[in-house]
């Protein structure tokens, strides 16, 4: 992995990235609906694993509620 792979990724402190991580969960959810969602898309829209998200909230239902 090169400097410039690394550095690209710079962490966002946690809660901006659980700011950015409703804001793509939003998105999802208004054009998908809750069932269709999936957090393999919210996860990609936020620009994060689905590891790193499911570090913020353990399910589907407690991103939906947190949205």
């Amino acid at each position: 992995m090169s400097t410039a792979d690394t550095t690209n990724k710079a962490r966002l402190p946690r809660d901006e990235r659980r700011a950015l991580l409703l804001s793509a969960a939003l998105e999802v959810f208004t054009v998908a609906g809750y069932h269709s969602a999936a957090m393999d898309e919210i996860a990609d829209r936020a620009n994060v694993s689905k590891p790193v998200l499911y570090q913020h909230f353990p399910s589907k239902l407690d991103l939906y509620l947190a949205v």
